[in-house]
């Protein structure tokens, strides 16, 4: 039997207001190729299928499309969708009862009632439906506080090791009901929370960055042994990076698509998941699946000159156009820094023109003043100050050297006429 495992969609998502949507489509096709060219059974999301609470209907489009061409189009016998921290529970859970007729196997949220865990379990049936060769309990986004942690006048490593008890024996209890219910054949568990491999943190993990998820963020990640060893794969979501967790044989296979310019910076996967129903206790095995780079991203650092000759010199094969992250090193800032980058980048061909995301410009010397007394810079009642004077004092302490007459004219243009008129008379009347 094999499964694909994918989570962090984060359909909605923009990189500083530069939109994914065009790169969540592509990957969603190409998802579909995986799935048939490696002859899938099995589908699994570990949560954050969309980015915001209230997805727009153009994102819950795309998911339900996706949803449908998953039906139509491939041989997937089990489809299932769990809920993240970005998701609504409620919203995913809605439609639960419609897509379980096609398969599609949702658990958007759970309760701390363990009467009604047993949702969670998904039964997976052999190609001619006869019989039941695997069983995956689906588990959601577990916020702690529904498993009864509490933390009033408890100690901080109380709380954590009340939180470890509570996951540890969730995962225990979601494993008797899968075996009761459906004794030798594999089990499967998902989850989405922080994870890492014994003695490792955030620092410690390559590519990992800081994913606090519970309430008592500083308590750290929970430890691998909270998952029962009786399962055979646990498909984890909410770290966005590739991460084995070797004991008990848990996964995240991270962000397919890049939600910020540092996830740009490593290599995105999907997992493919072999698990041999002869075998009910024996670990499945695993093969990590580069995810293709739809659209590059550059970041570009350096004097500007150097900088805007490498610019000149991009080139990609990727359809969709770059996105660029510019620093300038400047020993005083650019007035005309953002009209010669227009330049360079004019004598790229229409759809070709990267579109740029950052523009920053970092002071090689950012406490030379430039010859300025920084006496300049002492204490001035508010009252005597006027629009232009507190620009010029914030510019000077920021830059290291007064503003050019190009910028206080662009700063005097965002004046109110009134405000302009004010500061002209006291102006006059010093």
């Amino acid at each position: 039997m094999r499964i694909l495992h994918t989570s962090d969609w984060h359909l909605g998502v923009s990189m500083e207001q530069a939109p994914r949507e065009e790169e969540h489509l592509r990957f969603l096709d190409w998802l579909i190729e995986q799935i048939n060219e490696r002859e899938v059974d099995i589908l699994v999301h570990g949560g954050d299928t969309f980015h915001y609470v209230q997805p727009s209907a153009r994102c819950l489009k795309i998911y339900y499309d996706f949803l449908a061409r998953c039906g139509r189009e491939t041989k997937l016998r089990q489809i299932i969708v769990t809920g993240g921290n970005h998701d609504s529970p409620s919203r995913l859970d809605a439609p639960a009862p419609i897509l379980e007729a096609l398969n599609v196997h949702v658990v958007g949220g759970l309760s701390g009632d363990e009467e009604t865990w047993e949702r969670c379990l998904c039964p997976i049936y052999t190609e001619a439906g006869d019989a039941v060769e695997a069983v995956v309990m689906a588990v959601p986004y577990m916020h702690e506080s529904r498993l009864g942690v509490v933390t009033a006048g408890l100690k901080p490593m109380e709380i954590r090791d009340s939180m470890i008890d509570k996951f540890r024996g969730l995962y225990a209890k979601m494993a008797d009901i899968a075996e009761e219910k459906y004794p030798d054949v594999p089990l499967l568990t998902t989850g989405h929370l922080t994870c890492y491999p014994d003695g490792k943190a955030d620092s410690d993990v390559e590519g990992a960055y800081h994913t606090p998820i519970h309430l008592i963020e500083a308590l750290g990640s929970l430890p691998p042994d909270i998952f029962d060893l009786r399962y055979s794969y646990v498909a984890l979501g909410h770290v966005h990076q590739k991460i084995e967790i070797a004991g008990p044989n848990a996964w995240y296979p991270g962000s397919p698509i890049p939600t910020d310019v540092t996830e740009s910076r490593s290599p995105r996967h999907i997992l493919i998941v072999d698990v041999d129903p002869n075998k009910p206790r024996a670990h499945a095995t695993v093969e990590e699946v580069e995810v293709p780079t739809f659209r590059p991203v550059f970041e570009l650092f350096g004097a500007p000159d150097d900088l805007f000759d490498r610019l000149k010199d991009l080139e990609w094969e990727q359809e969709l156009r770059p996105y660029l992250y510019l620093d300038l090193h400047v020993e005083a800032p650019m007035p005309d820094g953002m009209m010669k980058l227009d330049e360079v980048l004019s004598k790229f061909e229409g759809g070709k023109r990267p579109r740029l995301v950052r523009y920053k410009e970092t002071l090689i010397n950012p406490n030379n003043f430039g010859g300025v007394d920084p006496g300049a810079l002492r204490p001035v009642p508010l009252n005597e100050l006027t629009p232009t004077d507190v620009f010029e004092k914030m510019y000077l302490l920021k830059h290291g050297q007064p503003p050019t007459d190009e910028i206080l004219t662009a700063f005097m243009s965002l004046l109110t006429d009134e405000q302009r008129e004010e500061m002209e008379e006291r102006r006059g009347g010093k």
